[in-house]
Protein backbone atom coordinates (compact mmCIF):
# COMPACT_ATOMS: atom_id res chain seq x y z
CA UNK A 1 0.00 0.00 0.00
CA UNK A 2 1.43 3.49 -0.77
CA UNK A 3 2.05 5.36 2.08
CA UNK A 4 1.37 8.65 0.77
CA UNK A 5 -2.05 8.00 0.35
CA UNK A 6 -2.61 7.95 4.29
CA UNK A 7 -0.85 11.23 4.81
CA UNK A 8 -2.99 14.27 6.62
CA UNK A 9 -1.40 17.49 5.29
CA UNK A 10 0.63 19.82 7.78
CA UNK A 11 -1.82 22.83 8.37
CA UNK A 12 1.04 24.33 10.46
CA UNK A 13 1.38 28.12 9.77
CA UNK A 14 -2.05 28.38 8.13
CA UNK A 15 -4.96 30.59 9.76
CA UNK A 16 -8.27 27.67 10.07
CA UNK A 17 -11.00 30.64 9.83
CA UNK A 18 -9.67 31.80 6.52
CA UNK A 19 -9.32 28.49 5.30
CA UNK A 20 -13.17 27.40 5.83
CA UNK A 21 -14.65 29.59 3.70
CA UNK A 22 -17.91 28.34 4.34
CA UNK A 23 -18.00 28.81 8.20
CA UNK A 24 -17.77 32.57 7.83
CA UNK A 25 -20.41 32.16 5.60
CA UNK A 26 -22.55 30.64 8.16
CA UNK A 27 -21.21 32.83 10.99
CA UNK A 28 -22.27 36.54 9.21
CA UNK A 29 -25.83 34.68 8.23
CA UNK A 30 -26.47 33.33 11.89
CA UNK A 31 -25.20 36.48 13.70
CA UNK A 32 -26.24 39.06 11.06
CA UNK A 33 -23.62 41.89 9.54
CA UNK A 34 -23.70 43.95 12.68
CA UNK A 35 -22.81 41.42 14.93
CA UNK A 36 -20.84 40.00 11.96
CA UNK A 37 -18.30 43.14 11.22
CA UNK A 38 -17.75 42.90 15.36
CA UNK A 39 -17.07 39.35 16.05
CA UNK A 40 -14.95 38.28 12.92
CA UNK A 41 -11.75 39.90 14.39
CA UNK A 42 -12.17 37.25 17.23
CA UNK A 43 -12.31 34.22 14.94
CA UNK A 44 -9.42 35.57 13.05
CA UNK A 45 -7.41 35.64 15.87
CA UNK A 46 -8.58 31.93 17.04
CA UNK A 47 -8.35 30.82 13.25
CA UNK A 48 -4.27 31.76 13.85
CA UNK A 49 -4.05 30.13 17.28
CA UNK A 50 -5.97 26.61 15.56
CA UNK A 51 -3.37 26.68 12.61
CA UNK A 52 0.01 27.32 14.84
CA UNK A 53 -0.26 26.54 18.68
CA UNK A 54 -3.21 23.98 18.75
CA UNK A 55 -1.14 22.49 15.61
CA UNK A 56 1.84 22.18 17.85
CA UNK A 57 0.46 20.55 20.57
CA UNK A 58 -1.40 17.74 17.82
CA UNK A 59 1.70 17.06 16.69
CA UNK A 60 3.50 16.69 19.89
CA UNK A 61 0.31 14.77 21.00
CA UNK A 62 1.32 12.30 18.22
CA UNK A 63 4.32 11.68 19.26
CA UNK A 64 4.23 11.23 22.63
CA UNK A 65 1.54 8.97 23.58
CA UNK A 66 0.61 8.28 27.42
CA UNK A 67 2.43 5.40 28.35
CA UNK A 68 0.47 2.52 31.17
CA UNK A 69 3.08 1.82 33.91
CA UNK A 70 0.95 -1.37 35.11
CA UNK A 71 3.77 -2.03 38.56
CA UNK A 72 6.21 0.21 39.87
CA UNK A 73 10.10 -0.77 41.00
CA UNK A 74 9.35 -3.15 43.79
CA UNK A 75 6.42 -4.80 41.77
CA UNK A 76 3.20 -3.28 43.26
CA UNK A 77 0.56 -2.58 40.80
CA UNK A 78 0.45 1.08 40.17
CA UNK A 79 -1.75 1.03 36.93
CA UNK A 80 -0.29 5.03 36.04
CA UNK A 81 0.01 6.60 32.91
CA UNK A 82 3.01 8.75 32.08
CA UNK A 83 1.40 11.84 30.20
CA UNK A 84 4.01 14.32 28.68
CA UNK A 85 2.34 17.78 28.38
CA UNK A 86 3.86 20.55 26.79
CA UNK A 87 3.10 23.66 28.84
CA UNK A 88 1.65 26.97 26.48
CA UNK A 89 0.11 29.97 27.15
CA UNK A 90 -3.29 30.81 25.14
Amino acid sequence: MDSSLNNIPDSKGTNEYYRDESFSKLLEFYSGKDMFSKIESQFIELGEIVGNQLEDLGLTANKNSPKLFKRDRDGSFTNTIDIIMKKIKL
